[in-house]
């Protein structure tokens, strides 16, 4: 079976008008929980329900309690209905309309912010961090057992009199037997607070108050106006994760690599936050003080470095889905993956720029580890008497890739030319020696040596040959950036088999030299295992010890260190300036 997860997100549960400002809308409460119904209807469709469902934020409207309640009340029916999975397999985050604007900066004052999301989600959901509300983030909190079969992380609570109290709670949820890891991050830190005001500001206008004590009191009252639409106008609203999460989200990352070993290269992971990070295709465009996450570089840095696969997110009511951050850096042994950021729509908000109020479906291979692809369903919430229909023909389907080290040495061609010129100048001398003709692989192909089997187009051209009176040496070249596996051995094969022919219809003794560069040294290598290039160059010697033995093919090895890749490629990069 794959392994499935629904993420849904801008539910704008609750009562109340949702109003779209930009676009002039208003949705009332009955439409959004119209689409609530729409879309249990598409869930009730669905052949297996979803291992996992990711909930991106604004559940509700302007922090309001009953949606927040209502948002809940619909999950649980939909657990009961055994169409959604248990709570514990749910993750919310909140988003910019799910915290209590407004609230003075003091000591413990997210407690009032989150109060509706921290008493109605947060005892229930597996959540992001909510400050002052859940228990401080301990790395060290949880034991890690390799062989799990149970979901580590996640929330535990514990009855007190009346009330249910949060015992501990992580922002994650990890699954060793699906190897799946799902990661929620708070991105409303800085949402509905207010800026500290400018002071000279404060004070210029207090003492024109001190002026008028005894004045015209129309003009105190205007000038507390002013005052108090200055400080008005410090309430933004901007997307941030903070110190705090993203250093607890590292040491957590160096935990599960200590703890996990291997295991932690095999796993799917996931982060969830509700604002984008990155720039949306056909994004509508705004005027704001703050467009997107203040400190997003800082997040998709820590994301790429821990190998993260896929990012998802709401806040725009736009769908998109692309592949961002990939990077190559010479000067580190590490190569680092491009990430997938998939915007989520809306499900009962107003779609922007003529986009579909719409959910997803994520799925990934259950059988392959690592996995290296997925698949992104969006299906339109549309008014339809057959949604199976528009499951099937209606929604769009992406395939995007996912822990794939990209690009390769083999796709950067002035680098591997580069590579390629240095291993012939060290270790073929004899394309030195003046005397003998020298034949590029443009110009010279291997007769087949079994004519009858294959045809013209399957002549073989070697990197290079030298002729010299008595011999003929045939130059090829492999950049070994893994294991050199069957390819290489029937590549070889296939060399010797026209080779040896060759030299049956030749007076002169022929010859294969084979140049291998090994890069398991440096930040280009794609294996796993230390020592596993050596070690299939040896078995390509075993494989081939009569050749070996009779001269007929010798290896010529170097093993490349970064500071190789280092000083050749500042060559290439001061021949590009």
């Amino acid at each position: 079976m794959n392994v499935v997860i629904l993420h849904i997100t801008d539910i704008h549960a609750g009562p109340g008008e949702l109003r779209d400002e930009d676009l002039k809308q208003h949705i009332p409460d009955s439409e959004r929980g119209k689409m609530l119904d729409r879309l249990t209807n598409y869930l009730r469709l669905l052949p297996n329900k979803p291992d996992y469902v990711v909930v991106t934020g604004d559940l509700t409207i302007r922090g309001n309690k009953q949606g927040l309640v209502d948002f809940r009340s619909w999950i649980s029916d939909r657990i009961s209905e055994n169409i959604l999975p248990d709570f514990i397999r749910i993750v919310v985050v909140p988003g910019n309309h799910d915290v209590v604007w407004g609230i003075k900066k003091k000591s413990g004052w997210h407690k009032e912010r989150y109060s509706g999301f921290s008493e109605v989600i947060a005892k229930v959901f597996p959540h992001a961090y909510l400050p002052d509300c859940d228990p401080p983030l301990d790395p060290n909190e949880l034991e890690i057992d390799v062989n799990s079969t149970s979901l580590i992380g996640g929330v535990s609570t514990r009855a007190n009199l009346s009330e249910v109290e949060i015992v501990k709670s992580s922002p994650f949820i990890l699954d060793l037997e699906k190897d799946i890891l799902i990661f929620a991050f708070n991105s409303t830190i800085g949402c509905g607070v207010y800026l500290p005001p400018l002071p000279k500001i404060i004070e210029n206008i207090d003492s024109l108050l001190n002026l008028y004590d005894n004045g015209d009191q129309q003009i105190k009252r205007k000038l507390k106006q002013i005052r108090d639409t200055y400080e008005q106008s410090l309430l933004i609203d901007a997307g941030l994760i903070g110190e705090q999460q993203l250093n607890y989200f590292s040491q957590l990352m160096n935990r599960f690599r200590e703890k996990l070993g291997s295991k932690f290269s095999q796993l799917t992971k996931i982060a969830i936050l509700h604002h984008h990070i990155s720039h949306l295709w056909r994004q509508q465009f705004e005027v704001k003080t703050f467009e997107s996450v203040l400190d997003s570089a800082q997040l998709k840095q820590r994301l790429i470095e821990y190998n993260f696969d896929l990012v998802l997110h709401g806040h725009k009511h736009t769908n998109h889905v692309a592949i961002d951050g990939s990077i190559i850096p010479v000067s580190s042994r590490e190569q680092f993956n491009p990430i997938c950021i998939s915007s989520g729509g809306t499900v009962g908000g107003y779609p922007r720029l003529g986009d579909r109020q719409s959910f997803k479906l994520i799925t990934f291979d259950e059988e392959c580890r690592p996995r290296t692809t997925a698949s992104i369903r969006e299906v339109p919430l549309l008014d339809s008497a057959n949604p199976w229909y528009t499951i099937e023909k209606e929604s769009k389907i992406y395939s995007v890739p996912i822990s794939s080290k990209l690009p390769e040495l083999h796709d950067l061609k002035i680098v591997k030319d580069t590579l390629d010129t240095f291993m012939l100048e060290q270790y073929a001398p004899e394309l030195n020696e003046s005397e003998y003709l020298i034949i590029t692989g443009a110009e010279f192909k291997f007769p087949a040596a079994n004519p009858d089997i294959v045809g013209e187009a399957s002549r073989y051209r070697s990197y290079c040959v030298v002729e010299k009176p008595n011999e003929t040496i045939f130059y090829d070249i492999i950049l070994a950036i893994q294991r050199l596996d069957f390819r290489q051995k029937a590549r070889i094969y296939w060399m010797l088999t026209d080779v040896k022919g060759l030299e049956k219809r030749s007076s002169k003794k022929c010859k294969i030299v084979i140049l291998v560069g090994n890069l398991e040294e440096t930040h280009f290598f794609q294996g796993e295992l230390k020592g596993e290039v050596r070690k299939s160059i040896e078995e390509i010697q075993n494989w081939f010890m009569p050749a070996f033995k009779s001269g007929l093919i010798e290896i010529r090895q170097h093993n490349f260190s970064q500071e190789d890749i280092e000083r050749l490629t500042s060559k290439v990069t001061e021949s590009l300036l």
